[in-house]
């Protein structure tokens, strides 16, 4: 019976471990999407700001707009790259939660078939023990029906 409570109790355990790791897949999972999505608008804002220079460019720009892009344009370029370093951050981070959350996963499977094979097994033991005694009843009831007569 001891066994038992503590073979619950771990799997309890093993329940919450898993509870916790699911919510953080889920934040990693967020994380990862809005890393994704700040690089999709960086790369917009980069080709849109290449579009409209190109646009100026064709009547004439002047010096200073031409120095602002230059000064601009590597600073734009450095945060993608930067944006690009966090996202892939970010999928690692993920990747690894994946399989640690799958890993528990397959644990509280391992101990829950565990729990439920110990518990067939004392249900049975109890259904042995209960046969056992019906037997032993019987077999003195009709021993001493015998001796009385």
């Amino acid at each position: 019976m001891n066994n038992d409570l503590a073979l619950t109790t771990v799997c309890d355990l093993a329940r919450e471990a898993l509870a916790e790791m699911t919510v953080r897949l889920g934040r990693l999972q967020q994380a990862q999407q809005q890393a994704f999505e700040q690089k999709v608008l960086l790369e917009n804002y980069h080709q849109d700001y290449q579009k409209h220079l190109r646009q100026r460019a064709l009547p004439g720009i002047t010096f200073n707009h031409w120095k602002d892009y230059q000064q601009f344009m590597p600073f734009l370029q450095h945060s993608l790259q930067l944006q690009q370093q966090v996202l892939q951050q970010s999928e690692q981070q993920l990747e690894q939660c994946r399989r640690q959350w799958h890993e528990k996963k397959q644990r509280l499977h391992a101990l829950e078939t565990l729990l439920k094979r110990q518990s067939k097994r004392q249900a049975l033991q109890v259904a042995r023990q209960e046969q056992k005694q019906t037997d032993e009843f019987s077999s003195r009831r009709s021993a001493g029906g015998t001796l009385c007569l």
